[in-house]
């Protein structure tokens, strides 16, 4: 219905008028506000005309992107639009921003996100680390939990799945924890294994990407953002002298603001759906809500006190350093031929369908690497038959398997010429546009699997990590896969593991 051409010509323009202003959480998005902008250029042209389309609150920088698009778009095409198609555009874009989502709930969904709250919460205090701090990973989180409660995607299958494993084995109390509270939380709603490790992978990243700070941090939501916030800020840092910064906000400009910055959240006004707690105050401060707000810090620093970092000792009895250092050495041998051996490879004019790259993958892959390549390609069927291969909120898909027709462990990446599309873990839809395939034996040693599995578990653990290995050079990724490596034979040498 829609010519190709036109597609590639919107696309071309809102990625370089709209698409770096907001954030979009999936691809999802991005398709609909492709089709949504082609579709009304479409109308347009043929002389279709909008009803009254009243303009939403907060959507005129929105309408500032529709207007820097249309520019963009009359060098290619002539086109005239009116005000009731920006205002319908600018609604559409404000919907779809990402900064906007807490308080898009419908009544069952906001049932949903104050039980996903209370899960959160459990945890949090259950591990001592503040998890509802980064609004970010919330969303995220409670967006999951009501497509599972709501049963809008099928589960994974009750099956291990190597690379969630791997995190329930490097995070057992945070796993314990999840599983605990999610039986509380949401007793009906059974989840197996993989999905619950796969709410673990949220859990984990966030665990990992960010430092808890001690001077307390501080932000003041009021109405407007001037006038009685500002004698509120002030008596804040004049009476609580552990918070050290405060900033103020209007409720109308929280979607720019990073609220994984601030500790404490105060209030002048009523919240609905806002996914952090916080402590509604009157503007004033009055006598009475320095106390409550002395036992709101109390309660905090009891919830979330601060990390003592753990001390590395090392036995002065060594009962079976032989044994150990021979170990070490085969370890050592094994991690420096896995790296030496990371390639990255570009499969030029490559299928959009996932067999056929799969079958070019083995193909291009190392002589020596595989006997007989058609029963490694049927166990990686297999394993994308089972569950989803795409990993959640990145451009890459790992594809791993043992085989007897393996020879040797190895890490190679491919990098496509034609992004093609995949489910990822979490359900979603992502563009591919580099294949992570891990190949090994059948008969792995223990060590082995160690390795194997520690370089799974590095490819999901932070942003930082998805980032590297989906744009990262070949050089920068086996710099850091031996980094960790290193890290790793330096913790066993002094007893941490």
């Amino acid at each position: 219905m829609i010519d190709k051409a036109l597609l590639v010509e919107v696309a071309d323009c809102l990625k370089k008028s709209v698409f770096g202003k907001i954030k979009l959480d999936s691809d999802q998005k991005l398709i609909e506000l492709i089709l949504t902008f082609a579709v009304t250029i479409k109308r347009t042209l043929a002389g279709c005309k909008l009803d009254f389309i009243h303009p939403s609150a907060d959507s005129l920088k929105y309408q500032g992107y529709v207007y820097r698009f249309m520019a963009l778009f009359a060098q290619k095409r002539q086109v005239e639009v009116d005000q009731n198609d920006v205002s319908y555009l600018a609604n559409k874009l404000l919907s779809c921003d990402y900064h906007n989502t807490y308080l898009t709930y419908n009544e069952r969904e906001l049932a949903i996100s104050v039980k996903v709250k209370e899960f959160v919460q459990h945890v949090s205090e259950e591990m001592h680390w503040d998890f509802q701090k980064d609004h970010s990973f919330m969303t995220k989180v409670t967006k999951h939990v009501i497509g599972l409660v709501q049963h809008k995607v099928a589960l994974l299958p009750d099956t291990p799945i190597e690379i969630l494993a791997g995190l329930s084995q490097k995070f057992p109390d945070l796993y314990l924890a999840i599983q605990k509270y999610w039986h509380l939380a949401f007793p009906e709603n059974y989840l197996t294994a993989s999905e619950l490790q796969l709410i673990l992978l949220y859990f984990a990243n966030e665990y990992t990407s960010r430092n808890q700070q001690r001077n307390l941090s501080a932000l003041v939501i009021c109405e407007n953002g001037i006038g009685t916030s500002a004698i509120l800020g002030a008596k804040l840092k004049r009476e609580f002298s552990e918070i050290k910064e405060v900033k103020t906000s209007r409720v109308s400009a929280l979607n720019q603001i990073d609220l994984s910055n601030y500790n404490l959240i105060f209030s002048t006004l009523r919240l609905k759906g806002f996914s952090r707690d916080y402590l509604l105050v009157s503007p004033l401060l009055l006598d009475d809500e320095l106390i409550k707000i002395r036992a709101y810090l109390k309660d905090y620093e009891q919830k979330y006190p601060q990390p003592v970092p753990a001390k590395q000792v090392v036995e002065e009895k060594h009962p079976h350093s032989v044994e150990q250092l021979a170990k070490l050495s085969i370890s050592t041998l094994f991690c420096s031929e896995l790296v030496n051996g990371i390639k990255i490879q570009q499969l030029e004019y490559n299928s959009q369908d996932l067999i056929a790259v799969i079958q070019e993958c083995l193909a291009h892959s190392d002589s020596t690497l595989i006997r007989k390549q058609m029963p490694v390609a049927k166990n990686l069927l297999k394993r994308v038959r089972m569950a989803p291969v795409g990993i959640p909120n990145s451009h890459i898909a790992l594809l791993h398997t043992r085989s007897p027709e393996i020879t040797r462990c190895s890490f190679t990446m491919f990098d496509l010429d034609n992004e093609i599309s995949l489910q990822s873990m979490d359900h979603d839809t992502i563009q591919v546009k580099r294949v992570l395939l891990m190949l090994a034996p059948d008969n792995l040693t223990a060590p082995e699997q160690r390795v194997m599995s520690t370089i799974s578990s590095m490819i999901i653990m932070s942003s930082q990590n998805l980032d590297l290995f989906t744009n990262g050079s070949q050089k920068e990724i086996k710099e850091a896969i031996a980094a960790l490596f290193l890290q790793d034979l330096k913790d066993r040498l002094l007893g941490n593991q």
